[in-house]
Parts: structure tokens; C-alpha cells; sequence
């Protein structure tokens, strides 16, 4: 997973931990963390009825915002609304104004497609260090690791080593191929 810069001793956290410390339930949740996000939820809510040519009243406004917030509150981050709010105008094919259950279903929408995009990123490096593995050109010669000489016993004397050309793995044909 993607590491967020906040630090908690020494472990640093994924992205999915960084969302429940800083997205308490409402119940948890001081007033500070309540207002802020109904503020946020109210602006978002002033632009859905805008987008939906309706003419609500600040009165409703600020109880679909109340609303909005003990229900989605822990559940999307306030970080993440008005990308939820976007993406769920954009799959929005109603004249209605959009729903919390619209900016719901599009922030796990918006998960998925990040743990389908992680998974994607996993698996072609996964395949990357098959390949490493696999290809001649990544393996390594026992011989001569891959230095293209190895050395061996002097016949005529048992203490001294010669060095020859490893014969034994495809480092001089891979450098007459590739030069």
C-alpha cells in the first residue's frame, strides 16, 4: 500500500489506517471534528441542489447536512468528499438532487478502483522480478558471476589458480549480441 507521511513512533501508516485515524466515527468524533466536516458536507450539498436547479432553503440545507453527517461520518473522509461528491455527479443519471448514498457508493467505488489499480501495480512487478529470475540475461553464473572469467586449478600446481573464460554461462554471447 502507499505509505502517508504521518508518523506514529516509528511505523508509518498505509493509506487505509491514515482514514480511520484521521475519520473518527461521529460518536467518537469532538465538535470540532463534527463541524468541520457538516461545513464541508454543507458546501457539498449547496452544490448538489445548484446542480439540480432546485431552490432549497438554508433551513434544509443545514439538516441534510446534519444528516449527512452522522451517517457518513467514519465512513468517508472528510479529505475525500468533494472527490466522493464528483465522482458521484458524474455517475449520477437523475434529475434528483445526488444522495449520501450516491457519495457512499461512489467512495467505495473510488477504493476499489485504487485496490484494483494497487493490485495491477503488485502483479506487473511481480512479473518483473519473474522475469529477472528467469531471463538469461538476469541470472547469475555460479562460476563467474557474471564476469565472463573464472578461475580454475593450475594442473601443474595444486596452490596456483588460473584464469580462463567461463565457457559455462552466456555472458560472452550476450556481449557479442548486445556489444
Amino acid at each position: 500500500m502507499e505509505q502517508i507521511g504521518h508518523v506514529i513512533g516509528s511505523n508509518e501508516l498505509t493509506r487505509q489506517e491514515y482514514r480511520q485515524v484521521e475519520n473518527p466515527r461521529f460518536e467518537n468524533a469532538t465538535s470540532d471534528d463534527r463541524q468541520n466536516y457538516q461545513d464541508a458536507l454543507y458546501l457539498i450539498i449547496l452544490d448538489s441542489f445548484r446542480l439540480s436547479s432546485q431552490a432549497p432553503t438554508d433551513e434544509e440545507i443545514a439538516l441534510r447536512s446534519q444528516s449527512w453527517t452522522r451517517h457518513l461520518m467514519g465512513v468517508v473522509p472528510e479529505v475525500e468528499l468533494q472527490r466522493c461528491f464528483d465522482r458521484a455527479f458524474a455517475d449520477h443519471d437523475s434529475s434528483f438532487p445526488v444522495s449520501a448514498y450516491d457519495v457512499k457508493s461512489a467512495y467505495d467505488a473510488i477504493l476499489a478502483d485504487e485496490r484494483a489499480a494497487e493490485a495491477k501495480r503488485r502483479e506487473e512487478r511481480r512479473r518483473q522480478l519473474d522475469a529477472m529470475t528467469t531471463e538469461p540475461k538476469y541470472l547469475i553464473c555460479d562460476h563467474c558471476y557474471n564476469s565472463g572469467f573464472r578461475q580454475i586449478r593450475n594442473p601443474n600446481d595444486p596452490d596456483g589458480r588460473w584464469v580462463v573464460k567461463c565457457n559455462l554461462c552466456n555472458y560472452w554471447f550476450n556481449r557479442r549480441v548486445n556489444g
